[in-house]
């Protein structure tokens, strides 16, 4: 089973830095490592499959998970990573994946009272999407943390006529929440690993899961002293060219 990342265009990125050295650390019964999308310079010792991102980053991130379930060469089942997903703790990726949130209705309550986003109106259109699907689970799994899917499962839901019309109609496809609810009847339930802004590590992050998360400019910001001492323990991964 293979662990995929996705990236979006630029060669800055901390987060993945880190990422990669937390998974040469702490995570096993993996395969290879992909990185899907756009390839930063200083990356080695991965397989790389080159997706452009000439779109929004809603429909390249779209783009990209089709793309990864086309690829003869990725594994059937496979790990889907973002750049800010950083094990803390040895994880299995067998064993130990598959978390979810709360209700999708619990979220969309939650965000009544936040200004309005594509992302945040994504919640009330993907379950009026599952109730059309006739799908009876309505779980978040918008979780900042790895999920397995299989190739064959996604694109089998990804090319539903409703599906299709459903993509061309709306901005936000939270495909991660649409897959979870399809095929994963009995996910664990867990609080966001998400790192608030403004927040920084504590033990109560590490208590929630293996794995913890961050916003954009958060790893080597003075700001966040707990979760760069954390990150600076980290040894330099063989997924990183020393010299460019």
């Amino acid at each position: 089973m293979d662990l995929v990342y996705m990236l979006k265009m630029g060669n800055y990125n901390p987060d993945l830095k880190y990422s990669l050295r937390s998974v040469e650390k702490y995570v096993s019964g993996f395969d290879r490592i992909w990185v899907v999308g756009h390839k930063p310079v200083w990356i080695q010792n991965v397989e790389y499959l080159r997706v452009s991102q000439d779109s929004t980053k809603y429909r390249n991130s779209l783009k990209n998970i089709i793309s990864m379930c086309m690829c003869k060469d990725i594994s059937d089942d496979f790990v889907l990573m973002n750049d800010d997903f950083i094990a803390h703790d040895y994880v299995n990726v067998k064993t130990d994946l598959n978390l979810c949130l709360k209700t999708l209705d619990e979220k969309i309550k939650r965000f009544e009272t936040y200004p309005h986003s594509s992302w945040r109106e994504g919640f009330k259109t993907i379950k009026q999407l599952l109730v059309d699907l006739g799908s009876d689970h309505f779980m978040d799994f918008e979780v900042h943390a790895p999920m397995i899917f299989n190739k064959h499962k996604f694109l089998n839901i990804i090319n539903n006529d409703k599906i299709v019309e459903f993509v061309k109609n709306h901005t936000v496809l939270h495909y991660r929440t649409l897959y979870g609810n399809i095929y994963y009847s009995n996910p664990k339930s867990i609080r966001d690993v998400k790192i608030s802004k403004n927040s920084d590590l504590t033990d109560e992050y590490l208590h929630l899961d293996k794995w913890i998360s961050v916003y954009d400019g958060m790893v080597e910001d003075r700001k966040y002293p707990k979760l760069n001492k954390f990150l600076n323990g980290l040894k330099i991964s063989k997924y990183e060219k020393v010299k460019i």
